[in-house]
C-alpha cells in the first residue's frame, strides 16, 4: 500500500494535470484512510478553492486546523478563506492563532498588520511588523510596510533608519538572487527559474524604492548632497553597479 505522502504526490500530479475530480476523489479516500492527518483535507480544500467552491473548502480547512493546531500554515489557509468570505472577525482571530502557533509566520503577521491598519489600530499594526522584522531582519516586505506606517505616524527618523536597512538588505538579496540565477542550468525546472526571477525582481524594486525614499527624506532635511548620493545609489542598483 502506498503511503499517504506518496498518494498526496499523486493528488498534486492530478491537480496540475487538470483532473480535479479525480484528485478530489483520491483526497476523500485519504481522509477516510487517515482521518487524523490534516494534509489530505488541506489538499482537498485547495482543489475546491481552485474550482471556485469556497463553501466546500471551508469545513475541510476548519477540520484540518483543529487536527493540527500547532501548524500555523493551516490557520493561515483558514483565515485567508474566512477573509475572502467577508468573515473579518473570524479571519482576525484565526490569523492570531497562526501567530500564536508560530510568531515567525510572515503571512499571518502581515495579514494582521493590514487588518489592524484598516481598523485604525496603527500601533498594533506596527507591533506586528516590528516583531516580524526582529524575527527575520532580511525580510523586505515587513520592513517596507513598517517604514511606511512609521512615516505616516510621524516617526520619520525611525522610518528612515528602517528604510536604510531595507536598502542594504535589498542589495544583498539582489546579489544572492543574481548568483542563483546564473548558477541555474538548462535542466532547471521552469517554475524554479520563475521563482528566482521573481525574488530578484522584488529585491530590485524594494531597493530602488527604499533608496528613493531615503533621498526624499534627506531632501526634506535640506541635506542635498546626501540626497544626490542616495539617488546615485538607486541608479547603481537599477544598473547593477551597486
Amino acid at each position: 500500500m502506498r503511503s499517504v505522502r506518496d498518494q498526496l504526490l499523486m493528488v498534486e500530479e492530478l491537480r496540475q494535470a487538470g483532473a480535479r475530480e479525480q484528485a478530489l476523489a483520491l483526497c476523500r479516500d485519504l481522509v477516510r484512510e487517515a482521518p487524523r492527518n490534516p494534509d489530505p483535507l488541506r489538499a482537498a480544500a485547495r482543489i475546491a478553492l481552485e474550482a471556485g467552491r469556497p463553501q466546500l473548502a471551508l469545513p475541510m480547512l476548519e477540520r484540518a486546523a483543529a487536527l493540527a493546531p500547532h501548524r500555523a500554515e493551516l490557520h493561515c489557509d483558514l483565515a485567508a478563506l474566512l477573509r475572502d468570505l467577508g468573515e473579518d472577525a473570524g479571519a482576525e482571530e484565526t490569523f492570531a492563532k497562526a501567530v500564536a502557533a508560530d510568531p515567525a509566520c510572515q503571512a499571518a503577521q502581515l495579514a494582521l498588520a493590514e487588518i489592524y491598519e484598516a481598523q485604525g489600530r496603527v500601533g498594533d499594526a506596527i507591533r506586528h511588523l516590528d516583531m516580524l522584522v526582529g524575527l527575520n531582519p532580511a525580510a523586505l516586505e515587513p520592513r517596507t510596510r513598517l517604514a511606511l506606517l512609521l512615516a505616516a505616524s510621524g516617526e520619520e527618523e525611525r522610518a528612515a533608519e528602517i528604510t536604510r536597512e531595507t536598502m542594504r538588505h535589498a542589495e544583498t538579496a539582489l546579489a544572492e538572487s543574481y548568483r542563483r540565477i546564473r548558477s541555474q542550468g538548462p535542466g532547471t525546472p521552469a517554475d524554479e527559474k520563475d521563482v528566482e526571477r521573481l525574488a530578484w525582481s522584488y529585491a530590485l524594486l524594494s531597493g530602488a524604492l527604499a533608496g528613493a525614499d531615503i533621498a526624499r527624506f534627506e531632501e526634506r532635511r535640506g541635506e542635498i548632497g546626501a540626497a544626490l548620493r542616495s539617488y546615485r545609489r538607486v541608479l547603481g542598483v537599477l544598473t547593477g553597479e551597486a
